[in-house]
């Protein structure tokens, strides 16, 4: 009974869209609010080597001004194509970050900490990945948070896939805050 229900739960094409994952890359300081979205993956055989942010500008210091910081990350793969997991509403799409030759094997994320009642949270603002020829490829989201530890590396191979959590509009009147946590996934 479990191998079947391993295989429903894994979707069309076996183990997600046809890849099989080795490992997961995962931070310790991503935002607590918000449901995960679909796991996505690269076509098989292929692998990201880039990644662009969904952004939402500062919204100034008003009252009225809900900052929600980073709202989507997609990953674009060796063949050009690119997958996105579930995103949020605000904020506008930056130019793609890539390796220049290389593939994504580790990941960073810079958030802002659960600031209480009262307070503009934001969760998620920024992502940073290292590539598999040595480079630091930097996004261009927001400036609040801290950066936290990276993720461990890919053992083997490189960054096929992704999965965000986010959070969903609350309303008028509510503390939103998109993006809040991110999660990639290794392939040979």
């Amino acid at each position: 009974m479990l191998p079947l229900l391993l295989l429903l739960l894994a979707g069309p094409g076996g183990a997600w869209g046809g890849r099989d994952p080795n490992s997961v890359l995962e931070v310790e300081n991503g935002g607590p609010w918000g449901d995960w979205g679909h796991k996505e993956f690269c076509p098989r055989g292929t692998y990201a080597s880039a990644f662009t942010l969904k952004v939402q500008p500062h919204q100034g210091w008003s009252h009225f001004g809900d900052d929600t910081g980073l709202n989507g990350v997609r990953l674009i793969c060796t063949d050009g194509s690119s997958v996105l997991s579930s995103e949020g509403k605000w904020g506008l799409w930056q130019s793609p970050r890539g390796c220049g030759g290389g593939t994504l094997v580790q990941f960073r994320l810079r958030a802002e900490p659960p600031r209480g009642p009262f307070r503009d949270d934001e969760a998620a603002t920024d992502v940073s990945m290292l590539c598999s020829n040595g480079r630091e490829v930097a996004g261009e989201g927001s400036t609040s948070g801290d950066w936290g530890n990276w993720s461990r590396p890919c053992a083997f191979g490189a960054v096929c896939g992704l999965q965000t959590r986010v959070e969903l509009p609350g309303g008028p009147g509510q503390d939103d805050t998109g993006l809040n946590d991110l999660r990639l996934f290794c392939c040979n």
